[in-house]
C-alpha cells in the first residue's frame, strides 16, 4: 500500500512541478517596458529627475530637439539648472517595435515647457532609439519634431 501511494505522489507531482513553489509574477514584454520607460521618462522631465533621466539615456545618448543637439550630460544639467523646463507633458498614443536588442519608440505628446527662458510649449512628435545593454533598455537617440497644433 505504501509503494502505490508513494509512486502516486511521485506521478502527481510530476503532473505539476510548480506545486508547493512561490509563483512568479509573469514576465513583461520588451514592448510593455519600453512604454513604461516613456512614461518614466516624462515624468523625470516633470520632476527633474536626474537620476531617472540618467537611468534612461545611455552615456552615448544623442538628442536631436527644435532648439538644437544634446548629448546626455548637456541634457542631465539643462533639466536640473532649469534651462529645459517641462510644466506639464501629456503622452499620445505610442508605438513601440523591437527588433532583437534594437528598439524603436514613436509617440507623441502635449506639453507646456520652455527652453532657456523661451516657450516651447506645443504639441510633438518623438522618435526614441533603444539598445538592450546588460540586459537594461537604454535610450541611445531621440528626435523630437514640433508639429501643428
Amino acid at each position: 500500500m505504501n509503494c502505490k501511494f508513494a509512486f502516486a505522489a511521485v506521478i502527481f507531482l510530476s503532473l505539476f512541478p510548480a506545486f508547493g513553489r512561490t509563483p512568479r509574477p509573469p514576465k513583461q514584454s520588451d514592448t510593455a517596458i519600453l512604454q513604461q520607460i516613456e512614461r518614466g521618462w516624462a515624468a523625470a522631465f516633470v520632476h527633474k529627475d536626474q537620476a531617472a533621466l540618467g537611468r534612461i539615456l545611455a552615456p552615448d545618448w544623442r538628442g536631436q530637439y527644435p532648439w538644437g543637439n544634446e548629448n546626455r550630460p548637456q541634457a542631465l544639467a539643462a533639466v536640473v539648472s532649469g534651462t529645459a523646463y517641462v510644466q506639464s507633458m501629456t503622452l499620445g498614443e505610442m508605438r513601440v517595435r523591437v527588433f532583437g536588442d534594437i528598439a524603436f519608440s514613436t509617440g507623441s505628446d502635449d506639453e507646456r515647457s520652455s527652453y532657456a527662458g523661451k516657450d516651447t510649449s506645443g504639441h510633438f512628435s518623438w522618435t526614441d532609439i533603444y539598445a538592450r545593454r546588460n540586459g537594461h533598455w537604454l535610450a541611445i537617440a531621440s528626435q523630437l519634431t514640433s508639429l501643428p497644433k
